[in-house]
């Protein structure tokens, strides 16, 4: 819940000064905050963008190369979308892509965490 407007907002739960080649994305703080138990991701910069429509509006950022998105894995396929979008985006500039897909539908980023830990 947010006290006023999100669209176009984030959480940058890692310094700017920290994103030099590679950025990860998710909708919300949990699922983001999730990306840093990856391995491959850990210490990592992360960023919540509160929304899925902040998720599909990304921009692609200058310098960076790399972009990893945790995908919401809800019913109606909305994060799937998102994903989609700023994927192909990214992509078009030249930039790699990484997605994290929960296989279980009603699953995000967070709930794969905890059932490993």
């Amino acid at each position: 819940m947010a006290l006023g407007p999100i669209q176009g907002g984030a959480v940058k739960l890692t310094d700017d000064a920290e994103v030099t080649k590679a950025v990860a994305i998710g909708e919300g703080i949990e699922t983001t905050l999730s990306l840093a138990w990856l391995p491959e991701w850990q210490g990592s910069p992360v960023w919540s963008l509160l929304s899925k429509n902040g998720v599909r509006d990304f921009p692609v950022l200058p310098g960076i190369e790399t972009l990893m998105i945790a995908v919401d894995h809800d019913a109606k396929r909305d994060g799937a979308k998102a994903a989609t979008v700023v994927n192909a985006r990214w992509r078009n500039a030249g930039r790699e892509v990484l997605l994290a897909f929960p296989e279980a539908e009603g699953n995000d980023l967070n709930d794969v965490i905890q059932e490993r830990a």
